[in-house]
Order: C-alpha cells, then structure tokens, then sequence
C-alpha cells in the first residue's frame, strides 16, 4: 500500500481531538460533585470524631476542587463549541476524501476489467453487452468491497447530531465520525491488494489471449 495523504481527514481528526481532551476536562466536574456527595453522605453517617475530623479536611478538598472546576465549566464549554462550531462542513469534506480513496484505489483495476470483458465480446457495442458488462463489473469484489465503505460511511454520518444543543451530542457524534473514517482507512489496504490482484488477472489472461 502507497502512503495516502489524508488532510481532510487530519483536519478533522485534530479538532475532535482537541474538543474530546476539554470534554474530557469537564467531565471530572461530575466527577468532583459525586465525590463531594460521598464525603457529605459518609460524614451523614460518621459516629466517630477522628474519622469525622478526616472527612472534614476531604470535604474542603473537595468543595475547592468542585468550585474551581465549576468556574473553568463556561469556558471549557464555549471552547468546545468553538472548536466544533463549523464541523459539519470539515465533517463533510473528511467523509469525501475517505470515498474518493477507496473510489480512486478501485478505478484503474475496474476500467481493467470492463476492458477485458469487452475485449472478448463478439459485439462490444451492442447495448445488451455493455449492460451485461457493466453488470460483471458491479458485482465484482474490488467494487462491491468499494461500494460497502461507501454504505458504511453513509449509515455512521452524523448528520444534525453535530449541531445538537446538547455538547455531549455533537462531541459523540463527532468521536462516532472518526471511528467510521478509521474504519475505512483500514480497509484500505485490503481493497488495494484485491485492486492489484484483479488486475494481474486481467493483464495476465490478456496476455493468454493475445498468444493464443
């Protein structure tokens, strides 16, 4: 396999990642309010003056920990929706630039094919055989192979899930992008080499028919 350049797909990939590291920052809010909680409920309980006195410096802690975080929240969240404000577009491109390589990988050894079926037509011009050609061709497994990514990528698009209000939302729904374009990218090379494969078959057989 030939290294594939994917900008679009970097491009994208660059900012889910930035904006999965601040939602990442801002989920240990939830996390300090439910260790906050705890404390609160085991001192509710506590019958003990030590182990009150502990829980005592804990629950400073904790409170301290729980209004630093609650102060950086507006922040951490009006940068996410920055970094993912205009995605659907970078989304868009990201998710063309997947197709057009698994499209491009299929190109020349597909061309290759319809040239060797209608190489061996008594009348390569008659619709019936180029319909009957074009048929062959689809049903190959470069291009059904081809055809699958572009379903997959099809079916995981996330659509208005990128413009939710809800940032949880759009920050999954990016993350689900990525995984469908990775998924793809590691296809890739197995569609390749079944690319190649065809071809050798076809450059071989004419070969076989031009030495008859």
């Amino acid at each position: 396999m030939t290294h594939q350049t994917t900008p679009q797909i970097d491009a994208f990939r660059s900012i889910v990642n930035q904006a999965g590291t601040l939602h990442a920052e801002l989920s240990t809010l939830h996390t300090a309010i439910r260790d906050l909680d705890s404390i609160k409920a085991r001192m509710g309980d506590c019958r003990d003056e030590a182990e009150a006195r502990k829980s005592l410096g804990e629950l400073t802690r904790a409170e301290e920990a729980v209004a630093v975080k609650r102060i950086r929240e507006p922040r951490l969240r009006a940068d996410i929706s920055g970094l993912l404000s205009g995605s659907v577009e970078i989304c868009i491109a990201a998710f063309t630039e997947a197709k057009d390589l698994v499209t491009g990988a299929t190109d020349a050894a597909v061309a290759g094919l319809a040239d060797t079926l209608r190489s061996v037509q008594p009348e390569p011009e008659d619709s019936k055989t180029d319909r009957a050609t074009t048929l062959a061709v689809q049903a190959c497994r470069t291009r059904t192979m081809a055809v699958a990514q572009h379903d997959a990528l099809d079916a995981a698009w996330p659509g208005s899930w990128l413009q939710s209000e809800a940032l949880e939302k759009q920050v999954g729904a990016a993350k689900s992008a990525i995984a469908a374009l990775d998924a793809t990218l590691a296809a890739l090379p197995q569609i390749e080499a079944e690319a190649k494969r065809m071809g050798a078959a076809c450059d071989a057989f004419r070969k076989v028919l031009t030495n008859r």
